[in-house]
């Protein structure tokens, strides 16, 4: 009878050895495949993360394109403005010039027919 409970004993003691090792087995091969998985979304992560940074890296240097060219532009937008106003006073004084030239020309030839007038009637 003692034999019996001792091999009853024995085989209860070796299931539970096998259920024990059964289950830290299956508890670290559960935890190897989340962390293997983990790591792939993990890397799958970073691919998405370098794109995107690649991209980021060439909008800016895009937007930087693009500022220099307005600044660019606005800098001749402003030099043709003042050019303009310079031209356009220019074009003033001068037109101004000839009115005065034009006036002083009609002055003196309304002045000279007026004394050639004098001068044939006298």
């Amino acid at each position: 009878m003692i034999f019996v409970i001792w091999s009853a004993l024995s085989q209860a003691r070796w299931r539970c050895y096998l259920a024990n090792t059964y289950y830290k087995k299956l508890k670290w091969a559960t935890i190897h495949t989340q962390c293997r998985w983990r790591g792939r979304l993990g890397r799958k992560e970073l691919r998405k993360l370098k794109m995107a940074a690649r991209e980021t890296g060439a909008l800016k240097e895009a937007k930087d394109k693009l500022e220099k060219t307005v600044e660019d532009l606005t800098w001749r937008l402003q030099l043709e403005k003042r050019l303009r106003v310079t031209l356009l006073l220019l074009l003033d004084t001068s037109n101004l010039f000839l009115n005065i030239g034009c006036l002083t020309w009609l002055v003196l030839k309304s002045l000279g027919m007026h004394f050639v007038n004098v001068a044939l009637e006298s």
